[in-house]
């Protein structure tokens, strides 16, 4: 399996730093995460040792804390210290060669290029460490029985699918980081597609993004009539699937859909497609991307023989490739261990990640046709840049999480004074990203009952719109926490209490998309497939539903009816 090789050279990479793996081992905090280390007044920790030192920086990088209780600039100051003093002596790659010098050249500046190899961590670095962090959570949920990798990573994607909601409208389209993409639970099909392939460097599994190569020269001129038809109003821009790279295959996922391209296999009697096909599989038999035809007429918009010729992108973004990322990771053991390096350039003994995604290309794809993926890293100018409307939208959906914001009532002064915002919405959302969801859903609860009670109070406008959406917010994510946790029960209950108490509200945040749970929780408690059936069908009829969500609701469908005519037989 191809990706064992990559792990024999990290444990290589390791070996050759044994002299710093030697001295932090014995220092205290190895084997566990610290207390927290305060640094001196200039905010600098170089009296520490340098097991301390790391630790000082991680601890502020936690999930848990930065943004919170703790600040970026901060911790990249912890983290230059320890880069100076202690990251030296660990072997890094030379300077780019041009090779990949030409990759980058599209999307980075030469100032950015140069950054990569100055040796030191810059503004966006801790954000990047932190959520790696966070994917390496995500990365070892517990999301059923999986016995082996490409179930896990089935299961990893139906978890973006689910987690990251599509845009319902068109004006609810905003740039997002990929932390902010996993805070608000929203974002594009480009979006997942970005923290499902971070999520899965976790494990240490490449995915990548694959396009037709007729649509990324624009050159449908020479396309089939049925070509044509398949591809329909989509641009070069749409035309896209995942591909996974894991036992010598590529497996091939569409985002858009929220599915797997169904393998041969897959049997149809399951909620959610859980064999997915491989790129061989669909170029030596086109009937099984048409299984993925909808209704009136709507082919979907890949064919074996657009698949024939592809190019590929590989996903990061700078933070990924610097010199001083590439000196923390070698660094990273115990509970701090996550990837934080994949570097685009071979290394002294490990093959980088072009050389990887063209080892697996065989004879679907070659060295040049292997790009570097632009989006991740347009999006931080991009969120830079939001317009007037995006950034009222993004204030919305921000401000929720700062919620409970207490209230004290001076019946004296008949005045209202307000205090810091608690962040409870906000803690509680992340142990929920962190799969702790017996913290989480209590959280969650505790912080909706607060909520309710202090509706009653004479609030500022202000404060009153925060709570009512930390509290929708509430009441959704603790349905997603039972999901998640396969009690669909539950999630059947929570998800119908929603829409009882929400569903007629203008500004609920989460109707749509809880219709869309609560069917597929249906589905997979009982394989009702009637209701679970009923419960799209009526939602298709009642709203507007935009693409792609409207496609993802008619495969469902599509799916369902099949396998309840299977079940008469």
């Amino acid at each position: 399996m191809k990706t064992a090789t990559r792990k024999l050279c990290c444990l290589g990479t390791l070996l050759a730093a044994a002299t710093v793996v030697a001295i932090t081992s014995a220092l205290p905090g190895c084997n566990g995460r610290p207390a927290t280390v305060e640094p001196a007044a200039d905010g600098t920790v170089s009296e520490f040792g340098c097991s301390e030192k790391l630790d000082s920086a991680l601890e502020m990088l936690r999930p848990e804390r930065l943004g919170i209780s703790t600040d970026a600039e901060a911790a990249e100051l912890r983290l230059n210290t320890w880069l100076k003093d202690c990251g030296q002596e660990v072997e890094v790659a030379g300077p780019l060669g041009p090779e990949i010098e030409q990759l980058l050249q599209p999307i980075l500046s030469q100032t950015q290029m140069k950054r990569l190899t100055a040796g030191r961590f810059v503004a966006g670095d801790a954000e990047h460490i932190r959520n790696c962090q966070l994917h390496k959570a995500m990365a070892n949920l517990d999301l059923g029985a999986q016995e082996s990798e490409l179930e896990h990573a089935v299961a990893l994607f139906h978890f973006c699918i689910r987690n990251i909601a599509l845009h319902a409208s068109a004006d609810e389209r905003l740039p997002l980081t990929s932390y902010e993409i996993l805070l608000f639970g929203r974002g594009d099909p480009q979006d997942i597609a970005w923290v499902y392939a971070d999520v899965l460097r976790q494990l240490q599994i490449d995915a990548v993004i694959i396009r037709p190569a007729t649509a990324t020269a624009n050159s449908t001129a020479e396309d089939s009539t049925a070509e044509e038809s398949a591809v329909g109003n989509n641009t070069a821009d749409d035309l896209w699937l995942i591909g996974v790279l894991l036992n010598e295959e590529v497996y091939l996922f569409d985002p858009r859909l929220g599915t797997p391209i169904p393998a041969a296999t897959d049997t149809g009697l399951t909620a959610t497609v859980q064999q997915p096909a491989t790129l061989s599989d669909v170029l030596n038999d086109d009937s099984l991307l048409r299984k993925l035809d909808l209704a009136d007429g709507q082919p979907y918009p890949f064919t074996a023989k657009m698949l024939q010729q592809v190019t590929v992108e590989v996903v990061g973004t700078r933070s990924l490739w610097t010199s001083s990322m590439q000196r923390l990771d070698t660094s990273l053991t115990g509970d701090w261990s996550s990837l934080v390096f994949d570097g685009l350039q071979d290394g002294t003994k490990s093959p980088g990640l072009v050389s990887r995604v063209a080892e697996y290309g065989g004879e679907n794809w070659g060295k040049d046709d292997i790009g570097i993926w632009p989006y991740p890293e347009q999006q931080p100018a991009a969120v830079q840049h939001r317009s007037e409307v995006q950034r009222k939208r993004f204030s919305n959906l921000e401000l929720s999480l700062d919620a409970p914001v207490p209230v004290e009532l001076d019946l004296a002064a008949q005045q209202i004074h307000t205090g810091t915002p608690e962040k409870r919405c906000l803690k509680a959302r992340i142990s929920h990203l962190l799969g702790d969801y017996d913290t989480a859903v209590p959280n969650y609860q505790k912080l909706r009952i607060r909520l309710i009670g202090a509706s009653r109070l004479p609030l500022p406008a202000e404060i009153r719109t925060i709570h009512e959406r930390a509290e929708d917010d509430a009441a959704y994510w603790i349905g997603l926490c039972q999901f998640d946790k396969g009690n669909f029960v539950s999630a059947i209950s929570t998800f119908r209490d929603y829409l009882r108490r929400y569903a007629q509200q203008p500004n609920a945040a989460w109707t749509v998309h809880c219709r869309f749970m609560l069917a597929l929780s249906l589905a997979e408690d009982t394989a009702d497939w009637s209701e679970a059936i009923f419960e799209l069908q009526d939602e298709l009829e009642d709203e507007d539903t935009p693409e792609p969500l409207a496609a993802r609701r008619r495969f469902c469908i599509k799916r369902w009816k099949a396998a309840q005519e299977m079940a008469k037989k």
